[in-house]
């Protein structure tokens, strides 16, 4: 059985603490490891990355002028797209990059 020192605040030893075998005495996998890393850190991640859609900008849904007889391009709303302030077509929105270790990964640990 592995020993370990036990240290104060002041970083003194009070006492020595055998560990178990069956727990702390076993080959670390890198595959497993790289894996639980690798959920941690994408757990960390904000994924709040956000822009304004179609349905979300201020305005009006009318047409803006009438579809013949104008001269100018066939027009919709204010919130087109392809119009200066209007939605972005397929940008940002929040997600989760969170995801858990499988059962069978945990398992394959001890």
């Amino acid at each position: 059985m592995p020993v370990v020192d036990v240290l104060n605040r002041e970083g003194k030893k009070i006492l020595q603490t055998e560990l178990a075998d069956d727990i702390f005495n076993v080959s670390v996998r890198a595959s497993i490891l790289h894996e639980v890393v690798t959920m941690q850190l994408a757990c960390k991640r904000t994924g709040t990355a956000s822009a304004k859609h179609r349905s979300d900008i201020r305005g009006s849904g009318r047409k803006l002028f009438r579809q013949k007889g104008t001269g100018k391009a066939r027009r919709g709303n204010i919130k087109a797209p392809l119009l200066r302030g209007g939605g972005v077509v397929f940008g940002p929105t929040p997600k989760s990059y969170s995801y858990k270790v499988p059962k069978k990964s945990k398992e394959a640990c001890t």
